[in-house]
């Protein structure tokens, strides 16, 4: 367990945990940053605005990343299906020469 402590937004916190010094530290800035980008927007400041503000920002980013992963991941998948249909056009005799007790891969028929 380690103990850090950590500036956002000018206010000083204490955080314990398994995260190294320097994450937190990276973690923290990066908070500070938003929080900071949010509050050159607004014309009343409080602390709990603009870390709600900054929260709701940080999500927004979260969700675009997770958005383009599932994205990635959906096409990972159906390359992978089409190089297993070209070796198949390819290698029609394949699967009679598997060893005996290996599974044929299936096609899931990804589109």
């Amino acid at each position: 367990m380690t103990q850090t402590d950590v500036v956002i937004f000018g206010k000083t916190y204490t955080i314990v945990g398994e995260e190294r010094s320097e994450r937190l530290f990276q973690l923290a800035a990066y908070v500070d940053s938003k929080m900071r980008e949010v509050a050159e927007h607004l014309l009343t400041i409080t602390l709990s605005r603009v870390a709600i503000l900054a929260a709701l920002n940080i999500a927004g980013e979260l969700f675009q990343l997770r958005d383009r992963a599932e994205q990635q991941s959906v096409s990972l998948e159906k390359c992978g299906y089409e190089i297993l249909d070209l070796i198949e056009q390819r290698c029609p005799d394949l699967d009679k020469v598997a060893p005996t007790g290996a599974s044929k891969i299936e096609n899931k028929g990804v589109s």
